[in-house]
């Protein structure tokens, strides 16, 4: 079956218009009524019924038959960013102080549009799919966590997700198999003067010191990034610092924290006082199913000869993971970048923006992938 065939002009300009109409109303965190909105009047339109089930705006729906022995999950994020959008596109945010600055609107389009064409072509589709449009990504508590909790891939064999990117140029798809993105941990050390002489600061100050010493040891040839900010005083007589820690292996997470905690109660001890710290793992590690990233691999070859390139282990963290813990999946990378565009810089920046054109390959290769599961 010839996908890019059952792909119309109207898909590719439904996706394109769904793109704009969302990137021109951004919602923060999980605030998304007129998203949410938009969301649920296209499924609707297509005859599918959107779920509400699993966490404050979040929607799901789906399409196939229940009797499919696989169901494949796919996400797409649904927030902005507060940020003053410096594009000068035509569509531009409408709303000043908020922006689609990390590409979540091409994101719900893409999914959208692959909606569209599945829903004319629900007969020869040999699994059931299931739409998840997550809230909350960027800042606060994760939307994924949240609708995990709640059960949104309990039914689910698999899950797939995308990210935009302007490091991969237009056209083509990045595909990582096993360690893809990193954990993000983060941690708060306290430390309390125990007697006369004593002083918290100076036990932060020179804790901050070794710990800067001690992490790269620790981590060796291993990617990782560890940052430390300034301590600062606490009343009565104390004083805190905090520093945060990325890596891509939950071993080497657990090594670093524990070696953390103990040179930072070994200072305190030397000083004559104490310290506790409170580490919290914020986002788990991003780990592709090999045996799923190779099926994939094959579908996108499929669709989109030439397309794939390998995508580099990635430093930042995705909330996708929080998925990954529940069930078997993987995240590809949709190719944005289009120098003469202008397309070139990274997300999170007020200037940051996409050829809309890159969009259709992620539903070649998801539409690809989704007709060659059986059962």
């Amino acid at each position: 079956m010839d996908v890019i065939d059952l792909v119309t002009q109207e898909d590719l300009r439904e996706l394109t218009a769904l793109h704009r109409q969302i990137h021109q109303h951004p919602e923060l965190g999980s605030d998304l009524p007129n998203t949410v909105s938009v969301v649920s009047t296209c499924l609707r339109s297509l005859g599918i019924e959107p779920v509400f089930a699993y966490g404050r705006c979040s929607a799901a729906a789906y399409i196939g038959p229940e009797s499919a022995k696989t169901t494949v999950a796919i996400r797409a994020e649904m927030d902005a960013l507060p940020i003053t959008e410096e594009t000068g596109l035509a569509y531009a945010s409408q709303i000043p102080g908020r922006m689609h600055a990390c590409g979540h609107d091409a994101h719900t389009a893409i999914l959208l549009t692959v909606a569209r064409v599945l829903r004319r072509h629900v007969r020869e589709l040999p699994c059931r799919v299931k739409l998840l449009f997550q809230p909350g990504k960027a800042g606060g508590e994760s939307g994924a966590k949240r609708m995990a909790d709640n059960g949104a891939v309990d039914d689910a064999d698999l899950v797939l997700g995308t990210q935009v990117e302007n490091t991969i140029e237009a056209g083509c798809i990045g595909v990582r198999a096993g360690s893809h993105m990193a954990a993000r941990d983060s941690a708060v050390v306290t430390f309390h003067a125990g007697g006369a002489g004593a002083d918290a600061m100076q036990m932060a100050v020179r804790a901050r010191a070794g710990l800067e010493t001690l992490v790269p040891e620790l981590c060796g040839g291993e990617a990782y990034t560890f940052r430390t900010e300034s301590p600062r005083a606490e009343d009565p007589g104390g004083a805190g610092l905090e520093l945060t820690f990325s890596c891509h292996h939950d071993a080497l997470r657990e090594h670093v924290r524990a070696k953390c905690a103990q040179l930072c109660s070994a200072v305190a001890s030397d000083l004559g006082g104490s310290a506790e710290t409170d580490w919290q793992l914020r986002v788990p590690a991003v780990f592709n199913d090999e045996h799923l990233t190779a099926a994939f691999c094959r579908s996108v070859a499929r669709v989109l000869p030439g397309a794939l390139r390998q995508a580099p282990l990635c430093g930042e963290s995705n909330d996708f993971a929080f998925l990954l813990r529940r069930k078997p999946g993987l995240i590809f990378l949709t190719g944005t970048r289009n120098e003469a565009l202008g397309c070139t810089s990274p997300a999170g920046r007020s200037d940051f923006r996409i050829d809309e054109a890159g969009m259709r390959q992620a539903v070649y290769a998801l539409l690809q992938f989704l007709l060659d599961r059986h059962g």
